[in-house]
């Protein structure tokens, strides 16, 4: 499994799971790459939102513990938008949310991210594995990136019209946010729906079982 960061190994089968361009390969015999080779969690399953519903929950996590502090960053920006109803954080900085919005909730990383999932209307997270779960859903996704290895999700993502982009880290570890681009992914009805419309089959949820069977064929 590599990416482009990966020796470039003397192998049977060379799986890329990713969208992104991919040429680390040439001693490779076999390889799998592309929006039908990626493999998603089990628990993955399509959004129950209804197209062309109300912006009334918002989700929000960046992977991991958000070292970061990606969702308390937004966090301070969502609290000037009236559009809508509630926002779920995922973060370790619960305090510090809680007390900027009654709006806002913090969750737990875990299990309740898939249930928090489920009928959101829009998602804020970076650019990462996350960002693909995001929109095998088929759900508005605003997308960053935190790390080098992002980068090219973020670009691809965009690039498909399937993510907006809405900043990055900065190697000083300070969050550039584009607070209009944030703005209209919330308050823009049209925008979410054409990412939600361009996200429909853009990724399915059978990569796991073409992966399996292509090397049950080894």
């Amino acid at each position: 499994i590599s990416d482009d960061a990966t020796p470039d190994y003397l192998a049977s089968l060379v799986i890329h799971p990713g969208i992104d361009e991919f040429r680390n390969a040439e001693n490779a015999t076999r390889v799998l790459k592309g929006a039908e080779f990626i493999p998603f969690r089990k628990s993955i399953k399509k959004s129950l939102r209804v197209k062309n519903s109300p912006l009334r929950k918002i989700v929000i996590f960046a992977g991991g513990i958000d070292n970061f502090g990606f969702a308390l960053n937004l966090a301070r920006y969502f609290k000037e938008f009236s559009e809508f109803n509630e926002a779920v954080f995922f973060s370790n900085s619960q305090s510090e949310i809680t007390s900027l919005d009654s709006r806002f909730v913090v969750r737990d990383f875990g299990p309740l991210l898939d249930i928090e999932l489920e009928n959101a209307d829009l998602v804020f997270t970076t650019a990462s594995t996350s960002s693909l779960e995001i929109i095998a859903r088929e759900i508005p996704v605003g997308i960053c990136f935190s790390v080098d290895n992002q980068v090219s999700y973020f670009e691809a993502l965009i690039r498909e019209e399937v993510a907006f982009g809405i900043g990055n880290l900065n190697p000083a570890k300070n969050w550039e946010l584009n607070k209009v681009a944030i703005e209209r992914l919330i308050g823009d009805s049209n925008l979410r729906e054409q990412l939600s419309t361009n996200s429909s089959g853009f990724l399915d949820l059978f990569g796991s079982q073409r992966l399996v069977d292509e090397i049950l064929k080894l």
